[in-house]
């Protein structure tokens, strides 16, 4: 999976985030973790209620 192990791109995206950082360029930075896995979940559309309804394929 491209950037889960890939140095430079860590590298590029730290300097990035740093020239952010000292010059203001942005409001907020939030950080996280990446993490390299697919993640499945159901489509759910709101009812009338605005509660989630699980959608299915046709």
């Amino acid at each position: 999976m491209i950037g889960a192990s890939d140095p430079v791109g860590e590298r590029e995206q730290d300097l990035y985030l740093h020239a952010l950082e000292r010059f203001g360029s942005a409001a907020q930075i939030s950080y996280g973790n990446y993490v390299a896995r697919v993640v499945k979940a159901p489509l759910a559309t709101a009812d009338r209620n605005g509660k989630p309804v699980i959608s299915h394929p046709q």
